[in-house]
Order: C-alpha cells, then structure tokens, then sequence
C-alpha cells in the first residue's frame, strides 16, 4: 500500500515538504492552509480510490476543521506528503503580496530523485535551468506561468536539452503535460491567450493528462 510505504515504523514521513516564507505569511496575504491529519480518514490509510477532498468534506461541518498557519517572514513549516494543504487567495487589502519558497526532501526507496546526486551540492546552471524549465510544465495548473502553446514550447526545449540527466519518472511526468498543455493551450495572439492551463481545472487536469498520456502517438519522440 502506497500510503503505508510513505511513512516508516515510527511514524515519520518519507517524503516531507519544507515551506519558508520571505515575507509574512497571514490569513490577508495568504498562508497555508491545512487539514489536521486526524480529521483526514485517508491520512494513515489511504483514499481506496476516493478523492480525499470528498472524503474529507463529506459534511458541511467538515469546513470548520480547517487551519490556517499563519508564519512569519524567516519562519519554517514542515509537513508530510499526505497532509491536504493549499495556500489561500490573498485579500486585496493586504499590505503586501506573500512570497515563498518551498523545498522537499524524500528518501529514494519512496521517491525516485529528479537527478543523480553526483550532480550535487552545486548542479551546473544548465540543469538548474532545465529542472525550473520542467517544474513549469508540472506545476502548470497551479500557477498562469504557461498560457501558451509557444511558451510551453520554450520550456520544453529548455528541458529537453538536459533531459537524459533526469531519472525516467520525472521524464515522464514533464513529457505528459507537455503533450497535455499542446492540446488545450491556444496559440500566441489568439482570443485566449493569457489563460494558463487552469483553464480547463474544471475538466479535471489530471483526468485529462491521464487521457492524453494513453495516445502514444502523442508521445513520439517525446518521452526519452
């Protein structure tokens, strides 16, 4: 079970993300926001196939479970894999916007690592480059960053200039919404152009991705 292969005997994750706010992180300009892992059934045991945001808010109760983290600029907030967490809209009177950075750190038996660690401490920048290059595509819905065919394009190629430094499961998850963004992104210039990839959120992107990924003819000459 993978939900069980996340943690070890005593409990600790295998997979934790490190978030580090630069500037002060409040409900106004926007915190994390998370569900107590013991209100969330699946935490420990799995979602058996249920999104756990239908599980989790099965009730209208269920909505006052949630926790705001408000943190200061410097501070540190650390979690597991398995914790539901997003950030919140800022309000349009906060004094200033919040910026972040996140960094995650997993054991390799659980998650294979995006690059061998013979590129460490310092990658060169033509990996560092190609890593933020393929984060893009990854992360696209959660961020209007590539609201382009054009610019996905320029990513990819970004990436794909170093993509035999990357382990094959990376590949693959950048190769999928690289193919998924050539088929719903509009082209430069067009009436749509400016809409991320959030724009088809309510199809269910991953959904989507998964039905893209199944035409292999999508694929030729992309996954390496």
């Amino acid at each position: 079970d993978s939900v069980h292969a996340g943690f070890r005997s005593d409990g600790s994750p295998r997979y934790t993300t490190f978030w580090l706010p630069l500037t002060d992180a409040t409900p106004e300009s926007s915190c994390l926001m998370v569900v107590p892992k013991e209100k969330d059934p699946g935490y420990s045991e799995g979602d058996r196939g249920k999104s756990p945001l239908t599980t989790i808010f099965s009730t209208p109760e269920a909505f006052q479970h949630i926790r705001p983290l408000p943190t200061r600029a410097g501070g540190l907030v650390a979690f597991s894999h398995r914790l539901l967490h997003w950030g919140s809209v800022a309000d349009p009177r906060a004094p200033a916007p919040r910026i972040a950075v996140a960094f995650a750190a997993a054991d390799p038996g659980f998650a294979e690592p995006y690059f061998s660690r013979s590129h460490l401490p310092f990658p060169s920048l033509g990996l560092r480059v190609a890593l933020v290059a393929g984060q893009a595509l990854a992360y696209c819905s959660n961020e209007a960053l590539v609201t382009t065919r054009e610019r996905a394009e320029a990513f990819w190629n970004l990436f794909h200039a170093q993509a035999v430094q990357f382990g094959p499961s990376f590949r693959s998850i950048v190769a999928k919404h690289r193919a998924f963004l050539e088929q719903t992104l509009p082209q430069a210039g067009s009436e749509e152009e400016g809409h991320s990839c959030k724009r088809v959120e309510e199809e269910s992107q991953e959904e989507r991705v998964e039905e893209v990924a199944a035409d292999g003819d999508l694929f030729a000459g992309i996954i390496l």
